[in-house]
């Protein structure tokens, strides 16, 4: 299968200008949304070429788990997933994390930065996903560190 953009945009809010929906048709893009986005915007998408996978909602917007489970049903059954805090969160917090590549800076941003991750709903310190570094790379005056689930 070839490699397959996918985003979870649960409003369907990606700008139609977009490079990712302008090269839709050269490189496959599926975007999961939730029941009941824009009919009109939909039509939009799917005119450039996107594959609209429409999903059941959760309170975070696409349900993670269906959404996953979904992508299974088609044959994918392997993400490099890059998204922001929410979405990372979805995803801990339904233990679907197996592999954490992680690159950081040597700078401090504090409160004034975007978190890695939303709340977890953690009330004990034995409830946080647990992960075991597996290499630390440097890149110029960067790091990578990669992780696995811990056991």
């Amino acid at each position: 299968m070839p490699l397959v953009r996918v985003v979870a945009d649960s409003h369907l809010r990606t700008p139609l200008t977009s490079r990712l929906a302008a090269t839709a048709r050269q490189s496959p893009t599926w975007i999961l949304i939730r029941e009941g986005a824009d009919r009109d915007r939909r039509a939009a998408f799917e005119d450039l070429g996107v594959t609209l996978m429409e999903l059941d909602g959760s309170e975070m917007g696409v349900d993670i788990r269906a959404a996953l489970c979904a992508l299974a049903e088609t044959g994918l059954t392997r993400l490099m997933v890059e998204g922001g805090a929410q979405l990372a969160a979805s995803l801990l917090r339904a233990n679907l994390v197996d592999r954490l590549a992680w690159f950081h800076a040597p700078s401090i941003m504090g409160a004034d930065g975007w978190p890695a991750a939303q709340a977890l709903g953690i009330t004990e310190l034995a409830q946080m996903p647990r992960f075991v570094r597996t290499s630390l790379t440097p890149l110029g005056p960067d790091l990578l560190s990669e992780f696995r689930r811990a056991v």
